[in-house]
């Protein structure tokens, strides 16, 4: 028995970090972010301070510090815009101060400087937003916003969204601006041509950083339903609805305060949607995530038909979502009141990708230095990726790669591992969230040791999908054929 239990002590020190879900198959943790642990960088072009993430929704009054200009920029043109958006749920009061700033086009800066000049009047504990007034001359915008996060003030630590612009700054980037400090980021255009879009993955998709003319924080002067359901203002069925299967939809206009006006489909398993909203009476408007993160704050326009100009979908061609064949058609509109829409969203993916590790050989010992961490993967509706991880004997995680796109490989260094033995585990995504592991152990040597003996090989494996049968005289029902795999279940313990 000795034997058997050391070879569960490796798996479970191979799978210590990935956890398990609700079907046996390995998942990395936190489970709400499944797959999503590594944000790519923002999209090209976007200033890394307006990449900002809303701490909270926001909601209820929210206290403005107005430093070195007039209080109506807040109280006639950004507050009540977005307060409007919001359908009353936020609301925008501004107090004025002056103060002696460090000029700088910098917000970490200038705005830290304000807040500082402030800090023996202001309790910024009690303030949302500071909002400074100042040149931007020589800078390389007309505005600036974000959040900063951890200022030290004299009455704690505190996070505070900010916009920085001149006292002739246009309406639209005030607004703009600011709406950084509630922790939008911009909204673009996607366009994609015989390719899917899942965040995090390869595409064929082109994006522009403002390229969403209907949006704000694009180039328009709406609030688009993925920037509303981000910062907490559609919480209720009347207002965002997500439908699981087939119907038909009677979307009020997005600037509407009542009424159903947007739809949500969930697109993988990690919190990404499809939003179609009636946003322009020309059609319906498609908007996707942009960054892997549960609460990023980037929103992209589907362009629906790139040979054609503009965003909306018109009545009657249909729109198949790239990443996961569902469908949306406009059937009828009433211009600037309504929208009728089907949709169909894509069945549920059932069936779990299969991946075997095939470098390195199993039991093989390898002196150090750069080696081939390789997998063959597949699935019935397409990949997104393969991660892979190095750990410990012990568990200890040494190192993760992904690879994209097949073959799929990557290359870790050993050299700076020391002798002993290791695990490899790859893991392989599909396009809708689930994934399947495989794990082995192999032996590290460094030049001019004696090897430890190896271990026995570990892999994990998934057992055929489900299968659909038609009972007499009734509809097809699915029967699941898949066992939990690996000994990764609730009730098992390892030694």
């Amino acid at each position: 028995m000795r034997p058997l239990l050391y070879l569960a002590a490796v798996l479970c020190a191979l799978l210590s970090l990935v956890g398990c879900n609700r079907e046996g198959v390995a998942q990395t943790e936190p489970p709400v972010v499944c797959g999503y642990e590594e944000p790519p960088p923002p999209p090209s072009g976007i200033r890394l301070l307006a990449a900002a993430v809303a701490p909270a929704p926001v909601l209820g009054v929210r206290r403005v510090a107005l430093v070195n200009g007039s209080a109506s920029i807040i109280t006639g043109t950004v507050g009540p815009f977005w307060s409007s958006a919001s359908d009353g749920k936020a609301t925008f009061e501004a107090t004025t101060h002056n103060a002696s700033v460090s000029a700088s086009c910098d917000p970490r800066i200038s705005v830290k400087s304000a807040i500082e000049a402030l800090d023996s009047e202001i309790d910024w504990r009690t303030y949302h937003h500071v909002v400074l007034i100042a040149s931007t001359s020589g800078c390389s915008y007309s505005g600036i916003g974000g959040i900063l996060r951890d200022v030290t003030t004299d009455d704690g630590v505190v996070t505070i969204g900010y916009a920085q612009f001149s006292s002739s700054v246009s309406s639209f980037v005030a607004k703009h601006e600011f709406g950084h400090s509630l922790g939008l980021g911009h909204a673009a255009s996607l366009t994609c041509v015989g390719g899917s879009f899942l965040p995090g993955g390869p595409d064929s998709c082109t994006r522009g950083e403002y390229g969403d003319s209907f949006s704000i924080m694009g180039g328009g002067q709406a609030v688009n339903a993925r920037e509303k359901d981000f910062l907490g203002w559609w919480t209720t069925e009347e207002a965002l609805a997500s439908p699981a299967e087939f119907g038909r939809y009677t979307l009020a206009a997005n600037s509407a305060h009542s009424g159903l006006r947007a739809l949500k489909i969930p697109r993988t398993g990690a919190g990404d949607a499809l939003y179609v909203e009636y946003g322009t009476s020309t059609g319906a408007l498609l908007h996707v995530l942009a960054t892997p993160l549960p609460n990023g704050a980037y929103s992209l326009i589907f362009d629906p038909d790139p040979a054609t100009t503009g965003y909306a979908l018109p009545a009657g061609p249909v729109f198949t979502d790239p990443g996961t064949g569902t469908t949306v058609r406009v059937v009828g509109m009433t211009a600037g009141v309504s929208l009728s829409v089907e949709v169909d969203p894509a069945p549920a993916d059932a069936v779990y990708p299969t991946v075997a590790i095939t470098s390195p050989a199993s039991a093989a010992t390898i002196v150090s230095g750069l080696t081939t961490l390789a997998a063959t993967a597949s699935d019935d509706r397409g990949l997104w990726r393969v991660r892979f991880f190095v750990n410990t004997g012990a568990g200890t995680r040494v190192t993760e790669l992904s690879d994209y796109e097949a073959p799929y490989s990557v290359t870790w260094d050993a050299g700076a591992a020391a002798s002993g033995t290791y695990g490899v585990v790859a893991r392989a995504y599909d396009l809708a969230g689930n994934s399947s592991v495989a794990a082995r152990s192999f032996t590290v040597a460094a030049p001019g040791t004696t090897s430890a003996p190896p271990l026995p090989s570990v892999t994990a494996t998934v057992v055929p999908s489900p299968t659909v049968t038609a009972p007499p005289g009734g509809a097809a029902t699915r029967t699941p054929t898949r066992t939990p795999t690996k000994k990764c279940r609730p009730r098992w313990r390892c030694p």
